[in-house]
This record gives C-alpha cells, sequence and structure tokens, in this order.
C-alpha cells in the first residue's frame, strides 16, 4: 500500500522547498507566477493542469472537501474569464498557497498502476519449468 502523507506535512515540505531556493530561483519563479493568469483569478496550478487517466484517478480519490474547493475556484474562475475580470490583488492566489494539492493522490495512483503492471507481467516460474 503506498503511502500518502498528511496534509499539514505535505504543505509543510513544500513551503520548506521555495525557501531552500536560491535567490536567483525564486526570482524566476515569483516572475514566472506573477505573469500567470491562472493566479489572477483564484486558480491554483493543478486546477487547470490537463488531465490524463492518472490525474482523473487522483481526482477521483480526492476528498470531498478539497473537490467543492476545486470545484469553487473553477467556476469562478470560469466567470471571471467569461466576463473579462480579474479578482482584485488582495485575493489573487499567493505563490505560498499554490500547493500542488493533487501530488500526494497522483503519486500513489503512479505506485498502484505500477505495482499493478508489475503483477501484470509477473510470470510464474513453475509454469514453464520443464
Amino acid at each position: 500500500m503506498a503511502y500518502l502523507r498528511t496534509g499539514a506535512e505535505f504543505i509543510a515540505s513544500y513551503r520548506s522547498s521555495l525557501n531552500r531556493m536560491s535567490d536567483l530561483q525564486q526570482k524566476i519563479k515569483m516572475f514566472g507566477f506573477n505573469n500567470a493568469y491562472y493566479n489572477q483569478v483564484g486558480l491554483l496550478k493543478h486546477d487547470w493542469l490537463p488531465h490524463s487517466p492518472v490525474w482523473l484517478e487522483a481526482l477521483r480519490r480526492l476528498p470531498r472537501e478539497l473537490q467543492e474547493a476545486r470545484d469553487f475556484r473553477i467556476a469562478r474562475a470560469s466567470l471571471l474569464y467569461a466576463s473579462k475580470h480579474v479578482l482584485p490583488k488582495e485575493q489573487w492566489t499567493t505563490i505560498e498557497d499554490d500547493i500542488p494539492y493533487l501530488e500526494p493522490y497522483v503519486n500513489v495512483v503512479v505506485k498502484e498502476m505500477s505495482d499493478r503492471s508489475n503483477w501484470d507481467n509477473f510470470v510464474n516460474p513453475e509454469i514453464y519449468s520443464e
């Protein structure tokens, strides 16, 4: 069984990785983040990434409160995009709040798919022994 870290543990490790970046890395990351559109409409990075079977399975496994928060962010962003508006600057997603919330679930799904493919490709040596 794959191990899923608790939310607080994952958030702390993500934020500490931001603090370990060099000054140049932080400036480049902030430049890219500030010029992105998704944070201006209140989305998180994992809200707009393209979906694959792994991502869809990870989304299916999200807890209800995370799923509802994601649905709200996407609906609000759609309305803002349709009306050609952005949120007030105080409500923009900050880089500290843009936590990759799907990553632990994606890692678990990838591990399970890998285990399943390894198990499916298992050949019992007793069957083929002569």
